[in-house]
């Protein structure tokens, strides 16, 4: 079984990934298919007892975003913010970056 580390860098390299050829991986642009392949590639990952896609990312966008801690998930919080599907994905992208920035967490290559 992997490590949970490994985990980490492999879901935040798969994210970067996902921006840079989304089609690819989502044919659609959406933070609701996104949010889906993720809780997929967290689910199939083999570590067990781990079904969300990065500690502290829900946190994270709660604080910023849902100071009334409505019973959203941080997709349906940034599609709620961003008003369209592509949108609250490119808010994603945004606020990702910013969290693993935030919390000394290296950004992968493929995003430099």
């Amino acid at each position: 079984m992997k490590e949970y580390y490994d985990y980490l860098k492999d879901i935040t390299e798969l994210i970067y990934k996902i921006k840079r050829k989304p089609g690819i991986y989502l044919g659609h642009y959406s933070i609701i298919r996104f949010n889906a392949f993720l809780d997929g590639f967290s689910m199939g990952y083999n570590y067990p007892g781990h079904f969300t896609f990065y500690p502290d990312f829900q946190k994270y966008i709660d604080e910023k975003y849902n100071p009334k801690k409505l019973t959203e998930n941080w997709a349906g919080i940034l599609l709620r913010v961003a008003g369209d599907e592509g949108k609250a994905l490119d808010k994603f992208f945004y606020e990702f970056k910013s969290f693993l920035q935030e919390n000394n967490i290296d950004i992968p290559e493929i995003d430099q």
